[in-house]
């Protein structure tokens, strides 16, 4: 989470060292005697920095209270850890049910979508997926109840009667 904002800043402060750049260029233009002129491309350029007090110099910006900053950036580390653990076992469970689904094992793939979804909610295409297999296994009403509790939109909907 740290680095990110750090890497938000650089990237701002590179925008803004653009701007300047060209600002410059625009007024030794003007300076020489060529015509200046407020190009509205180059405000494209630009873009305030909240948080330019922040990162500048050696010494960032005091926290008020150190240890509860520091506690809250290793809750979100293990936060982000314990969800990518969980995103790749849902991958992995979704990858051994669609190889159970390649190999006509319907019931095997239904449980594997199931664990994928335990593990991780968040990936709509295993509901989908999910929805599938019940319409195989020709358990029509339960394909519709996992296809809607995946709130599916007819984007999502990639069911292929064969």
């Amino acid at each position: 989470m740290t680095q990110a904002l750090k890497q938000d800043y650089y990237l701002r402060k590179a925008k803004r060292e653009r701007w300047e750049a060209y600002r410059a260029e625009q007024q030794a233009r003007a300076a020489s005697g060529k015509c200046f002129t407020d190009y509205y491309r180059g405000w494209d350029l630009f873009e305030e920095d909240p948080d330019e007090d922040l990162f500048s110099g050696d010494n960032p910006a005091a926290v008020q209270d150190q240890a509860a900053f520091d506690a809250m950036a290793k809750d979100v580390e293990e936060r982000t850890a314990k969800r990518k653990a969980e995103v790749a076992a849902a991958a992995k469970e979704k990858e051994h049910g669609n190889a159970a689904f390649k190999a006509c094992q319907y019931g095997e793939a239904l449980a594997a979508y199931t664990r994928a979804i335990e593990h991780h909610r968040g990936d709509k295409s295993i509901y989908t997926n999910r929805a599938l297999t019940h319409i195989k296994l020709r358990n029509f009403l339960s394909a519709v109840e996992v296809w809607l509790s995946g709130e599916r939109t007819q984007h999502w909907l990639k069911l292929r009667w064969s």
